[in-house]
């Protein structure tokens, strides 16, 4: 008995229909109405467009009018579109696909959605309103890129942060508040909607639902990116997946957990200090809808060259990951003119430190190292017992045994350190050189001796000598995160070196 061969034919590929790249043209779905009947279209970038006829026309079936030419072109998906969040409007498609739509000047569109925030919020550093703007129009071309960056607002109270993520809210692709919805609620509308995700307050969130978005924010912003969910179908429960890749925006007055932060572009926001802080926008206003009407038109118009500009982007600014973070962002920078990609550039440069500097002060596998660095004077075997009390004032484990044990099991998963038993107990055997090698490769800070610095051998007249490795942490005169660079003997106090070379005379140059 001859049997149909089922693999002869190519392996099935669902596409999202909110945004995305099929067969060489850019294209977004949008539920439309016709009469009483809602259905799912999508718009190419060519100006062409299809439409599921058979939601469309129910009451009739004629073959000409009950077909998904939708699926009929090709464009296989798994989940419809429904109609949520920000949308292109029906005129401005209309203008697109008879030709008639206005070209949309890149760098009118950067500055129209820069000078709303600059409007509405008071901000120390103005290159926020510049990542804000370009941030925005990114996402409706995310799809284009292999990752995009979280945007986390870290303030003050009475800072602009809600009123700003609601500025986004307003201006960004498919924006949807993720702030109270359900937790089934959630993944779907992430499968269906591939949104950005709007979070404010996330620190007021009740845990059960932190836990849940937590999941999507570990893995969501990057292409491919997905979770897994028991879920009931029919009379039993089995496993689905749900992708969870699109742009995110959080709000809150405490930092995310590290792994998140590594996914983030850190804005730090301060209290308004200007007349900013009374001015609302007003929903209703038509700005919002003409500033999204002029994003889609111009990633139609303009998709290929930051498509070509993203696949041919190099920079020596940044590493893999956080270039990977990035790299769409100042592709279209850099589409909009060099000086908007160099600012936006030296900002994420100094975001990326301020936010490494925050990952590294309360994190306790670079403060480990941090220790042993400090305590390690020569090559030699060291008891886990001692390295522990190197680390009793950092790594927080109130009993002693569990902090050793802990210690123990980092230290022998890294094949630079030996580990044999010695007469205090189980030790490894530690040197200067493999300890700032893993460092390195961890890109844990280590500063490079300066051969030109001056020496100093007092501090107020009493004796301060220099740390070897110089370990990142607060100074105990200005109090700021630095490298600590010189310690008064016989004391744990600690100064940078800033302090030092413009040390006062007296205790009143402080007052």
């Amino acid at each position: 008995m001859m049997r149909d061969n089922i693999f002869n034919s190519p392996d099935q590929v669902n596409y999202n229909l909110n945004q995305g790249i099929f067969r060489n043209k850019f294209y977004y779905g949008k539920v439309v109405n016709s009469g009483d009947k809602a259905t799912d279209a999508i718009v190419f970038s060519d100006g062409k467009y299809v439409v599921d006829r058979s939601r469309q026309k129910r009451d009739k079936n004629p073959d000409d009018e009950n077909k998904n030419e939708i699926k009929e072109c090709g464009l296989e998906y798994k989940y419809g579109l429904f109609n949520v969040g920000t949308f292109w409007s029906n005129q401005s498609i209309d203008k697109f696909v008879n030709g008639e739509a206005p070209q949309v000047n890149a760098r009118e569109l950067y500055s129209k959605i820069r000078e709303q925030f600059e409007y509405f919020i008071d901000v120390k550093d103005p290159r926020i309103f510049s990542v804000s703007a370009v941030y925005d129009i990114g996402t409706y071309c995310f799809e284009i890129f292999s990752a995009y960056a979280y945007l986390f607002y870290n303030s003050e109270k009475e800072s602009g942060k809600t009123k700003k993520m609601k500025l986004h809210e307003l201006m960004c692709f498919g924006a949807v508040n993720a702030t109270s919805p359900t937790e089934s609620a959630l993944f779907r509308v992430c499968a269906l909607r591939k949104p950005t995700l709007v979070i404010d307050d996330y620190e007021q969130i009740e845990e059960d639902r932190q836990k849940m978005i937590g999941q999507i924010l570990k893995v969501g912003y990057k292409r491919g990116g997905q979770t897994i969910r028991s879920e009931k179908i029919l009379d039993r429960f089995e496993p689905t997946i749900y992708p969870v890749y699109s742009p995110k925006i959080i709000g809150n007055t405490t930092d995310l957990d590290s792994i998140t932060l590594t996914r983030c572009i850190v804005i730090r926001l301060l209290k308004t200090a200007t007349s900013k802080g009374s001015r609302e926008p007003n929903e209703n206003n038509p700005i919002w809808q003409n500033i999204r009407d002029d994003c889609y038109l111009f990633i139609m118009q303009n998709w290929e060259e930051i498509q070509e500009i993203y696949q041919k982007y190099e920079s020596t600014k940044f590493n893999n990951r956080n270039l990977e973070l990035v790299k769409g962002i100042l592709s279209i920078a850099s589409l909009i003119s060099k000086d908007v990609h160099d600012e936006i550039e030296g900002f994420l440069e100094d975001s990326f430190e301020d936010r490494d500097i925050e990952i590294t002060c309360n994190d306790w596998h670079y403060l480990l190292f941090q220790r042993i660095a400090e305590n390690v004077k020569s090559d030699d075997w060291y008891a886990v017992s001692v390295v522990s009390e190197w680390c009793a004032a950092d790594i927080t484990i109130s009993n002693t045994k569990s902090r050793a044990r802990w210690i123990g099991k980092t230290l022998s998963k890294i094949p630079l350190f030996k580990k044999r038993r010695i007469a205090a107990g189980m030790g490894y055997h530690l040197t200067k050189k493999a300890i700032v090698e893993y460092m390195r490769i961890h890109g844990y800070p280590i500063p490079e001796p300066n051969p030109n610095a001056p020496k100093f051998t007092t501090y107020r007249d009493e004796p301060i000598i220099e740390n070897e490795l110089a370990p990142y942490g607060q100074c105990d005169v200005c109090k700021q995160p630095s490298f600590l660079k010189y310690k008064r003997k016989e004391t744990e106090i600690s100064y940078c070196e800033e302090c030092v070379q413009n040390q006062p005379k007296s205790l009143g140059d402080f007052v």
